[in-house]
């Protein structure tokens, strides 16, 4: 499969302490190259953005990682793929009765 648009993973419980360089240097030493990190508001929560779709599996399956001193979580960024396929179940073959 294409796993190059797979490569965001969302991270919880993040703590006021953690900047973007400490979650970078700690995502990639553990996971591999990290294009992207945004932080949200308030910083309780963000997003990773990997170099490539193995590494965010490996971030997915870890669950989640120690920076700091501090458990962040490691989640789907879009549980649901919501790219392009709308909001069909998870089984591919979606029969929403909506034909296009």
């Amino acid at each position: 499969g294409d796993d190059s648009r797979h490569t965001k993973v969302f991270i919880g419980r993040l703590e006021q302490h953690m900047s973007v360089e400490s979650l970078r240097e700690a995502f990639s030493k553990r996971f591999g190259k990290v294009r992207d990190v945004f932080l949200a508001n308030g910083k309780k929560f963000g997003f990773i953005t990997f170099e490539s779709g193995s590494s965010a599996k490996a971030s997915l399956d870890a669950g989640s990682i120690d920076v700091d001193g501090s458990t962040v979580v490691v989640k789907n960024a879009d549980p649901v793929q919501d790219d392009d396929r709308g909001r069909g179940g998870r089984g591919g073959g979606g029969s929403s009765g909506r034909r296009a």
